[in-house]
């Protein structure tokens, strides 16, 4: 008895730890269109945003965001042979030029979150956060 309870235990364990977790997934595929969401950092209140992608290559995508408060520019999106993605953006925003990189830390294909760091006219950037949803 206590031999069959040991060895189920021990399968239930190398289950748990041989099945892939989607939690944190990475998709790579398929992430031309719109997006919209909102984003956030430490100078800026939740603003809404909308991306706009177009895959260049198999690990590039670039495009343009606009954001509820007037802000917009250019974005690219690179994944590396790591599996991480990087975000790099800069503003075109008349007056308020800047610049800012961040990680893409979930994405689903239908879902990405994000984090970045950067600066602009309203001054740096810290701990920025946001999504954007497929449309």
């Amino acid at each position: 008895m206590k031999r069959g309870i040991l060895l189920f235990i021990v399968s239930l364990v190398c289950i748990v730890f041989t099945v892939k977790s989607d939690a944190y997934a990475l998709v790579s595929d398929g992430l031309e269109g719109t997006w919209k969401g909102y984003y956030s950092s430490s100078i800026l209140s939740s603003t809404s945003v909308t991306v706009k992608l177009k895959k260049k290559s198999s690990t590039k995508y670039s495009g343009t965001y606009k954001a509820g408060n007037g802000a917009k520019g250019k974005i690219i999106l690179k994944i590396k042979d790591t599996g991480k993605q990087r975000i790099k953006m800069k503003s075109t925003t008349s007056g308020c030029s800047g610049s800012y990189r961040g990680n893409i830390t979930n994405n689903d294909g239908s879902y990405i979150e994000f984090d970045f760091t950067g600066n602009d006219c309203s001054g740096s950037h810290k701990n920025g956060e946001g999504y954007v949803e497929k449309q």
